[in-house]
């Protein structure tokens, strides 16, 4: 038994997902993909995981940890958590944090989202280290 009608999604056809059960499309129209285990999600971030574990294994860089989480919230406020796709650190211990990003051919900027630009901004400023985009 179903608690809308055809014509509720005739009406709001954006409204199909969420009532039909169905899976809602990345935002960005990336696939997922897994990699010796470890679930990307998309075939370009997927690629720089590849790039950097053979940076690792030829001595170019000397610690490397996928999806890092890591608190960006001032002290005594509601927690607030930047998950990075790559952190690492190089032979010369600068400390790198990377997430993969689509490119708008259009613009030539990478594609994001307001909330991406203010955890991007709180980590910046709690951590002192630059994201780098990819």
């Amino acid at each position: 038994m179903t608690l809308y009608s055809d014509d509720v999604l005739a009406l709001n056809p954006e409204l199909a997902p969420l009532l039909t059960g169905e899976k809602k499309p990345p935002k960005f129209h990336n696939q997922p993909v897994t990699l010796d285990g470890i679930r990307f999600d998309s075939g370009k971030e997927a690629v720089r995981a590849n790039e950097l574990l053979l940076m690792l294994r030829a001595g170019e860089i000397i610690a490397l940890v996928f999806h890092k989480r890591m608190p960006v919230h001032p002290e005594g406020s509601k927690p607030i958590y930047y998950e990075c796709d790559f952190c690492y650190v190089d032979k010369n211990l600068k400390i790198h944090v990377e997430d993969v990003k689509a490119l708008d051919v259009k613009t030539g900027k990478f594609k994001s989202t307001p909330e991406f630009k203010l955890k991007a901004r709180l980590f910046e400023a709690k951590y002192k280290v630059k994201i780098e985009l990819i």
